[in-house]
């Protein structure tokens, strides 16, 4: 008996999704340089996919609170995690490695709860399954948490680190010619 193509279809998924998250790991444990433009549209973009999927129910003043809680609690989490980067100057730019478990465990943990909601049934079985994938993320508040917390998190993260970055180059500017050596 053959698999349908939908249910192969979510397993390759799964399967495509464990591989991105193993690359992203192994990155979290090496130094990579500071982009400045390329943090700012992640930034952009993370504030509105998580804002998206925070207001995908209106008039739900309990979900907006809950995604705004785990959004700030993410955020304050970023920040620690920016504070306790590893930044330093080689070759004239600003490395940043990042903090080794604090990103690589919320992003598991939003992986691994995305990758649950999508292949299990909702509670009414196929015929309730929503047909809007955004409409069926947004219909937990674990993984709209789990979202906003990813998404304040990267933001604080990153702009911990732009901070901190810039407040690195000012100093090497603003040093003595030898003063490093």
């Amino acid at each position: 008996m053959t698999a349908p193509a939908p249910a192969i279809a979510v397993w390759l998924g799964t399967v495509l999704g464990l591989v991105v998250l193993g690359l992203r790991l192994r990155r979290q444990f090496r130094p990579r340089p500071v982009q400045p433009v390329r943090f700012a549209l992640r930034m952009g973009l993370l504030a509105a996919l998580a804002l998206w999927v925070a207001l995908a129910e209106p008039g739900s003043s309990a979900h907006a609170l809950e995604a705004a809680a785990a959004w700030l609690g993410g955020g304050a989490l970023g920040l620690w995690a920016g504070a306790h980067a590893r930044l330093e100057r080689h070759e004239g730019t600003v490395r940043y490695q990042p903090h080794r478990y604090a990103g690589a465990l919320l992003s598991a943990l939003l992986i691994a709860r995305v990758a649950y909601r999508m292949t299990v049934l909702p509670p009414g079985g196929a015929a309730a399954a929503p047909t809007d994938p955004l409409a069926a993320l947004a219909a937990s508040p674990l993984t709209v948490a789990l979202l906003c917390a990813f998404a304040g998190y990267y933001l604080g993260f990153y702009g911990r680190v732009l901070w901190r970055a810039r407040q690195l180059a000012a100093a090497a500017w603003s040093a003595p010619p030898g003063a490093g050596s």
